[in-house]
C-alpha cells in the first residue's frame, strides 16, 4: 500500500510539474468548508516563512515544499523539534488541488485521510 501511495504522489508531481500551483509571497485567507467545523484563518507567506495569525497570537513557521503543489509547515503541521523520523511519517500536509487566479483549492490531509479542505484566497 505504501508503494501505491508513493507511486500516486510521484505521478501527481510529474503531472503538475509544469503547473506552478505553489503559493507566492503575500497575504491569504484560508476559508475552510463549513462541514469540517474548523475556523477560518489568515496567514502571510514570505519566501520560506508561513506567518499564521490566529487572532490571539502570531506564529512564524517554516514552509517545507514537498512538491510544487504540496507542502508542510514546521510548527503548524510539523513539530518544531522532531527526535524520531517515525514521528514525521504520517504528519498532515497541504495539497493544492486547483489554482485559479488568486484562489487555491486545497486539502489538509495525512497519507490516508482529508482532515479538512477549503480555499486559500490571496488578498
Amino acid at each position: 500500500m505504501t508503494r501505491f501511495i508513493s507511486a500516486f504522489f510521484l505521478f501527481l508531481s510529474i503531472y503538475f510539474s509544469n503547473q506552478k500551483h505553489f503559493l507566492s509571497n503575500g497575504s491569504y485567507r484560508a476559508v475552510i468548508e463549513e462541514h469540517y467545523g474548523y475556523n477560518n484563518y489568515e496567514f502571510d507567506i514570505r519566501d520560506d516563512e508561513f506567518i499564521l495569525n490566529t487572532g490571539e497570537k502570531i506564529l512564524n513557521c517554516k514552509i517545507i515544499w514537498v512538491t510544487d503543489f504540496q507542502f508542510k509547515v514546521k510548527g503548524f503541521t510539523e513539530p518544531f523539534n522532531v527526535q524520531n523520523t517515525n514521528e514525521i511519517v504520517d504528519r498532515p500536509f497541504f495539497v493544492i488541488i486547483k489554482a485559479e487566479n488568486n484562489t487555491f483549492n486545497f486539502e489538509f490531509r495525512n497519507t490516508h485521510d482529508v482532515i479538512y479542505s477549503g480555499q486559500f484566497i490571496k488578498k
